[in-house]
């Protein structure tokens, strides 16, 4: 299935946003299971947002995330590098990470 909006989120093609460098090490030196494991929590945690704004009735076009993106570009990276320490954090506190 493809994401349209990926492309626009993953428009730095040479990884050198700090979330991505954050990631990258983490994923050439974590082991797999500590690794599943964060991320299911984290997929989890898109599921519940995802599910919950589409109970309420609320959805966003993927012309207003464009949008809203091109506006707020530098703070979605900063937060995207907060997540990705985060995400980090989980994986080395697990047993094996």
């Amino acid at each position: 299935m493809h994401d349209p909006l990926a492309d626009i989120l993953g428009d730095d093609a040479y990884g050198t946003t700090r979330s991505f460098q954050v990631l990258d090490q983490l994923f050439s030196t974590g082991h797999h299971g500590p690794l599943a494991a964060a991320c299911e929590v984290f997929l989890k945690r898109l599921t519940l947002l995802e599910m919950v704004l589409e109970e309420k009735g609320i959805s966003v076009s993927e012309d207003e995330l464009t949008a809203f993106l091109e506006q707020h570009h530098h703070e979605v990276d900063e937060e995207t590098h907060k997540l990705a320490q985060l995400f980090f954090g989980k994986v080395a506190s697990r047993e094996g990470g």
